[in-house]
């Protein structure tokens, strides 16, 4: 009997020869099914959206998305880069930080004006792309998720676009901030600041 393949998924299973069994085809060799594909999808989205919240949580320092550390007598104090400004805390004062903008009028008094200059720029850029990473996350995870609550499943170049487009944004968002990365490298290789490897 002449094995009917016309109501099987063809974009995202692939197959050996089939043989026929109890005159229906078998797949002698599935890798992974639609549904596989989907849920697998939607985890590495979830994952995405989890990075970009903690990329948003580093706007003031609050996650180090760089840090340098400075010696004095017996304290150490720790400076934590982030997107908009840096937080400031002692292990003499525990339990005590300070932000401060990357605002040249503020950030001088620790760094020099082109350290200052350079993560502010980097920082505003990498929050930008940072929150549009976020959104596009989202609503890639909103059309996946309507194939799980009845809707219609979403079409196929929603997804893949969504998907480019998350990884694109992903890569400005971290590549940017790199500038500002690289800058405070340079500024701890000439003062007694320490650069702390994330």
């Amino acid at each position: 009997p002449k094995a009917e393949w016309s109501n099987w998924p063809n974009f995202a299973t692939f197959y050996s020869a089939p043989r026929v069994n109890n005159n229906s085809p078998v797949a002698r060799y599935p890798v992974m099914d639609v549904k596989a594909w989907a849920f697998a999808s939607t985890v590495l989205n979830g994952v995405a959206l989890v990075f970009d919240l903690a990329i948003l949580g580093a706007t003031f320092g609050d996650v180090s998305m760089s840090a340098l550390s400075y010696k004095d007598g017996g304290c150490s104090t720790l400076y934590s880069g982030g997107l908009l400004g840096y937080s400031v805390s002692s292990t003499c004062t525990k339990g005590v930080s300070t932000t401060v903008l990357w605002n040249a009028n503020t950030c001088s008094n620790a760094f020099e004006s082109n350290t200052c200059l350079r993560c502010e720029r980097s920082g505003k850029a990498t929050l930008s792309f940072a929150v549009f990473a976020m959104v596009g996350t989202i609503a890639v995870l909103v059309l996946q998720a309507s194939r799980y609550i009845g809707n219609d499943a979403p079409a196929k170049w929603k997804l893949v676009a969504g998907s480019v487009a998350n990884t694109v944004f992903f890569f400005f968002t971290w590549s940017i901030w790199l500038s500002c990365d690289g800058v405070m490298k340079v500024f701890a290789t000439i003062t007694p600041f320490v650069f702390l490897e994330s």
